[in-house]
């Protein structure tokens, strides 16, 4: 298993970009996640965050605040990559607000091998 640290003080940029392992490869690890009957963490802006619409206007370059997420434990319920709109349906198991230091009862930074 692989493990990624991330310093997030100033936020996440979101950046256009390519999918490097492609639709194939994002289809396989899906499939493998859903064989397995395993939960994944996502990021994810919170709520109220989305309620108040403060990022409708995504654009290149833009800087989510850290202070803005929250980490989801999800199971992926069915995903259908086909057709014109691809559909990938989650089970939110949990959230988490980070940014006042609420994380997944098995996080131990101290393992954090990087």
């Amino acid at each position: 298993m692989c493990t990624l640290m991330l310093t997030m003080q100033d936020g996440f940029q979101i950046t256009k970009g390519v999918v490097a392992e492609g639709l194939e490869g994002i289809q396989s690890n899906v499939e493998l996640i859903m064989g397995n009957n395993s939960e994944v963490y996502i990021l994810s802006l919170s709520k109220e965050v989305i309620a108040s619409e403060k990022y409708e206007d995504v654009a290149n370059k833009l800087v989510i605040d850290f202070n803005d997420l929250v980490l989801l434990k999800v199971g992926i319920f069915s995903f259908e990559p086909t057709g014109n709109e691809p559909a990938l349906v989650l089970n939110v198991k949990n959230v988490y607000n980070i940014a006042v230091g609420d994380y997944p009862v098995d996080y131990n930074y101290e393992e954090c091998s990087c």
